[in-house]
């Protein structure tokens, strides 16, 4: 008789879990968890769990009230279960005070107690920080990894320090002065610069004589790195400030001009340099440039995507057309603030030449009648927004009843394909 085998018991194998899983994929988890709330309740899961979450949790600071700032701040040092906070100040990759009400603490100093601790900081956005003054900034260049800063509204700033930033910050792309109104100089900012920047805002640096000098040495000093530049309601900023673009020319793909009360068609002209490479073009308010200086430089922009030429009071139904016929890749159109200027002529141009357009706007006009807007409606059939507040040819009647966002004011705003498309009738609305 043979021998019985013998059988080993099988044991059951267990389901994976949060514990068991490779640290590299709890990572890609945590990754793709979007909600803090969700990030704290994970981390109290295991101990695991608390140490991959962590660093997430503390990746970006943007307390409401600095008072809580102030608390983390002098905590530095005492040490929690697993992470002391030294560590977890590495872990800050943005710093976010623009939302933060000043309560019962000294802003500055708690600003540059955090400063000195965040070594890995990549991002500061200190928006409307009126506290914010030269000497606050200094910390900064301790901060080598930084990428963006934004100083909007930083209205105490006089710009003494900025040139230390932009010389030792070698990482730095993205900068914003936008109304820093009190700034003494801006020629100082850019002669030394050795930051690569992408991104400058210097909207309402309105009054500062050595703006055009400034404009020029950024384009040098930027000359392979510029991709945006942005300047709004300025006073100073005319075409001697883009001269050197016939020689220097960065390669700029938003390009943004409006309220500067020295621009004329010239300075247009001098802009030709960069209009083949440009995506975006924004210019408004200027009431001394020409249709045909504009028509000149948008049709060379034959990659154009979005262009706005609101309040543009010399701009015409056939100059529109002019820019259409050559720039057909536009998605995003805007022609607010025209009242009068625009007809229908300009709508059937639109429907005739952008059948890739996604979003249009032509708040304020008082000519464009609703034929049009359905021929336009019709022809563009990838719209998704359509805003034409203040037409008042169009209020009233059955327009106004299609419209789910409507607003006290009277505002037109058709957001969505299926929304847009009804004004054309295509579902049987008519």
């Amino acid at each position: 008789m043979s021998a019985d085998k013998v059988i080993p018991p099988q044991t059951k194998e267990r389901p994976p879990t949060l514990t068991t899983l490779p640290n590299e994929i709890l990572e890609q988890i945590v990754k793709r968890v979007n909600a803090t709330k969700d990030h704290y309740s994970l981390s109290l899961v295991s101990r695991v769990c608390y140490r991959t979450v962590t660093p997430h949790l503390w990746r970006v600071l943007a307390p409401t009230y600095l008072k809580t700032l102030s608390i983390i701040v002098n905590n530095v040092g005492k040490k929690g279960p697993l992470l002391s906070f030294n560590s977890l100040f590495d872990c800050v990759k943005e710093i976010d005070l623009s939302k933060a009400l000043i309560y019962d603490t000294e802003p500055s100093t708690v600003f540059e107690k955090l400063i000195l601790q965040c070594h890995n900081l990549e991002a500061l956005d200190m928006t409307n920080c009126l506290w914010l003054k030269d000497e606050h900034t200094t910390p900064l260049i301790n901060c080598t990894k930084l990428k963006r800063v934004n100083f909007h509204g930083c209205a105490a700033l006089k710009g003494y320090k900025l040139p230390l930033l932009t010389q030792s910050l070698l990482k730095l792309e993205w900068l914003s002065l936008a109304f820093c109104d009190h700034l003494e100089e801006l020629e100082p900012v850019f002669e030394d610069c050795r930051a690569p920047l992408k991104h400058i805002d210097l909207s309402g640096v309105h009054d500062l004589d050595d703006m055009n000098r400034a404009v020029r040495l950024l384009f040098t000093r930027c000359v392979n790195t510029l991709e945006e530049f942005r300047v709004m309601f300025n006073g100073k900023l005319d075409a001697s400030g883009f001269a050197i673009l016939a020689d220097k020319t960065p390669p700029i793909k938003r390009f943004t001009l409006s309220h500067c009360t020295q621009i004329q068609d010239d300075t247009l002209y001098a802009l030709h340099p960069i209009a083949p490479q440009l995506e975006v073009i924004t210019l408004s308010q200027m009431d001394q440039v020409t249709s045909q200086a504009i028509v000149d430089f948008i049709r060379k922009a034959h990659n154009l995507q979005r262009l706005d030429l609101s309040a543009m009071d010399l701009m015409t139904d056939e100059g529109i057309d002019e820019i259409l016929h050559t720039c057909i890749n536009i998605q995003h159109l805007t022609l607010n603030g025209s009242r009068t200027k625009y007809t229908d002529t300009t709508l059937y141009s639109v429907a005739a030449h952008l059948p890739r357009l996604k979003h249009f706007g032509m708040i304020y006009n008082e000519q464009i009648t609703l034929e049009a807007v359905k021929v336009l409606v019709g022809s563009c059939g990838q719209l998704e927004e359509l805003r034409l507040t203040g037409c008042k040819n169009l209020k009233g009647g059955w327009l106004t009843r299609l419209v789910t966002t409507f607003e006290e004011d009277g505002d037109l705003f058709f957001k969505g394909r299926e929304e847009v498309r009804r004004i054309s009738g295509a579902d049987g609305v008519l």
